[in-house]
Formats: C-alpha cells, sequence, structure tokens
C-alpha cells in the first residue's frame, strides 16, 4: 500500500512537472486596445498623459507596464494573422522597454549616494521586475517568432539578440549596485562604530575601528567603480544595439524601396512591352488585311479569263463552233460592205455594162 502511494504522488509530480514545463509565456492578459479600434488612439493618448503626470521613479513602472502591453496586442495580431501591425507593435515594445531600461539606469544613477535604505530598496524592486519582465518577453518574443513568415523570423530574431544582450548588461549593473548598497551598510556601519570608539576613549578599539572602516572604504570605492563600469557597459551595449537596429531598419528601407521601384520600372516595361505588341498586332492585322485584298483583287480581275480557259481546256468542241460563228459573222459583215458600196456608185456599174455591149457588138 505505501508502495502504490509513493509512485501515485510520484506520478502527480511528474505530471505537475511537465504540465508547467508545456506552459505558454504569454502577455495576451496585458493587451489593451488593439490595433483597428476606433479607441486604439484615444489609449495611447491617456498612457502618455499618465506618464507625464507620474513621478520619475514611478515612471519606469508605468513604462514597464506599457511595453507589456505592446508585446500583449502584439500577440494577438499574430493570432489574427495582421503580420505588419504585430511588428510595428513589437517596434513599440521593444523602444518602450529601452525607455524603461534607461529609466531605471538614471534613477539608480540619481541615487547611488543615497543613504536612504527605502528608497534604495524600492529602487531594487524596480530593478528586479524590469529583469523579470525582460526574461519572460523573451519567451514570448520566441513563441512569437514560430508563427511569423520567414522574413518576420529573422527581424525577430534580432530584436530577441538585443533584449538578451540588454538583459545581461543590465542583470550585470543591477548586481554591482546590490554589491554596492551592501558595501555601502558596511562601510557606514564602520564610520558608526569608529565614532563610538572615538567616544570610549579606547586607542585600542579605536584602531581597530579606523583599520575597520579604512578595509571598508577600499571596498567601497572598488565597489562604485565596477558599479560605473557595469552602468558605462549597459550604456554601450544598448548604444550599440539601437545603432544596429537602425540599420537593419534602413536596411529594410531602403530593400522595401528598391522592390517598389523594381516593381514599377517591371510595371513599366511591362505597359511599354504591351504597346509594343499591341502595335505590333494592329501592324500584323493591317498586312493581312491588305494582303487579302490583294489576293482578293487578281482573282476577280482573271476570274473571266480563267473561266475562259478552263472552257476551252474542258471544251475544245464548243470553242471550234464559237470560232466558226466568228468567221461566218466576219464574212457577212463583208458582204454587206460591198452591198453598201454598190449603192453609192451606180453610174460606175452601167458603164461597166455598156462597155460589155460594146464588146459583144464588134464580135458579130
Amino acid at each position: 500500500m505505501k508502495k502504490i502511494f509513493i509512485l501515485t504522488i510520484s506520478a502527480i509530480i511528474a505530471l505537475g512537472v511537465t504540465v508547467r514545463a508545456e506552459e505558454v509565456t504569454t502577455f495576451k492578459s496585458e493587451a489593451g486596445i488593439v490595433p483597428g479600434s476606433v479607441f486604439y488612439k484615444v489609449d495611447k493618448t491617456l498612457e502618455a498623459l499618465k506618464l507625464k503626470l507620474c513621478s520619475n521613479e514611478k515612471q519606469a513602472e508605468v513604462l514597464l507596464d506599457m511595453a507589456q502591453e505592446r508585446l500583449g496586442e502584439s500577440e494577438v495580431m499574430v493570432e489574427k494573422e495582421e503580420i505588419e501591425k504585430a511588428d510595428k507593435l513589437i517596434e513599440e515594445y521593444n523602444e518602450t522597454l529601452e525607455q524603461a531600461q534607461d529609466k531605471l539606469a538614471e534613477i539608480a544613477e540619481e541615487n547611488k549616494d543615497s543613504e536612504d535604505s527605502v528608497k534604495l530598496d524600492k529602487i531594487k524592486n524596480i530593478e528586479d521586475k524590469v529583469l523579470n519582465n525582460t526574461e519572460k518577453s523573451i519567451k514570448v518574443l520566441e513563441n512569437v517568432k514560430e508563427k511569423l513568415p520567414e522574413k518576420a523570423q529573422e527581424k525577430l530574431a534580432q530584436v530577441i539578440e538585443m533584449q538578451k544582450a540588454k538583459k545581461e548588461a543590465v542583470r550585470e549593473m543591477v548586481t554591482k549596485r546590490h554589491e554596492l548598497n551592501d558595501v555601502k551598510k558596511v562601510y557606514n556601519e564602520a564610520k558608526s562604530n569608529l565614532k563610538k570608539a572615538e567616544a570610549s576613549g579606547d586607542e585600542a578599539a579605536i584602531k581597530v575601528a579606523q583599520e575597520a572602516l579604512k578595509v571598508s572604504e577600499d571596498a567601497l570605492n572598488l565597489k562604485k567603480q565596477e558599479y560605473k563600469e557595469a552602468f558605462e557597459n549597459k550604456k554601450q551595449i544598448v548604444k550599440k544595439k539601437a545603432e544596429e537596429a537602425k540599420k537593419e531598419h534602413k536596411k529594410d528601407k531602403e530593400e522595401s524601396t528598391d522592390k517598389v521601384k523594381t516593381e514599377d520600372k517591371s510595371l513599366e516595361e511591362n505597359k511599354e512591352q504591351g504597346k509594343v505588341e499591341e502595335n505590333l498586332e494592329e501592324k500584323a492585322e493591317e498586312t493581312k488585311e491588305v494582303k487579302e485584298i490583294k489576293e482578293t483583287l487578281p482573282k476577280e480581275a482573271n476570274k473571266g479569263q480563267v473561266k475562259s480557259e478552263a472552257v476551252k481546256q474542258n471544251n475544245p468542241s464548243q470553242a471550234s463552233v464559237k470560232k466558226e460563228e466568228n468567221a461566218e459573222r466576219k464574212e457577212e459583215k463583208s458582204k454587206e460592205n460591198k452591198g453598201n458600196e454598190k449603192k453609192e456608185n451606180p453610174s460606175e456599174g452601167k458603164d461597166n455594162v455598156s462597155k460589155g455591149g460594146n464588146k459583144d457588138k464588134g464580135r458579130k
């Protein structure tokens, strides 16, 4: 029985671990009014007003909340397959988170020499919140990336890489700041002990307190230097990544412009080609019509001749009859002409008759 109970508990624990491992990190619940809504601009205006009215320390938290909201909205847009809007929201998220990180660094720098434990604890809470948010955001971005087209995945991969680099830089800065605060406490305690020793007048205690203060002071100066280096390193990384992002954005813009130009040029070329082809078709049509007319005209002109030749070739007897008829017509016409000549010269006929009579008399 005990064995079964142990196995059951083990199974429940294993199942719990599996479920937890399969949980997907998301900010969709943080999403406000999404782009496309008539109230979206109003929502953005209210956010800007809220940011302006809150205190300097509170601004880092407000910016962080805004970044979460933008990322949640990008998830919603990806699910709706509105990739361009999602891409723009991710850019806004990246910019807003960067502002939150910069604001945090500004607050930390302003209070680096502060001994107000309440304020320092508050800054520490903000730092932890920014780090946790950045880590969770990276997981969300990685989940979103899998749902994007290949080109958009490449762009988002750069954002993820940049956020990871920033996260490590911020983490290093926060770690060094916490170490600095701890050393500050030791230093302040050493100062307090020295004052007590001096008040007691115990030379040995004063000497020990002075040595402890010197050690803590050296440690404090070292931690201040380390924190300063971490702070500058964070600034440089942010600057470098921002420049890289700017270059990539410029490159994408140029590629997009070149693509549009190429498409426009191709469209113009296609139009010109279409016009040329249209003109060629018209000329070909005209040439075809002219050719048909030329072919038709000789056929009509030679139609009779061709027909006559065909008749001759196919009916030689008819051609012969027609020839004889033509000859008869010519002979009749010749006789008619001679008859007409006699009618026109009757005296000539008489003379011929008298001559003939005289000849006959002579013979007798």
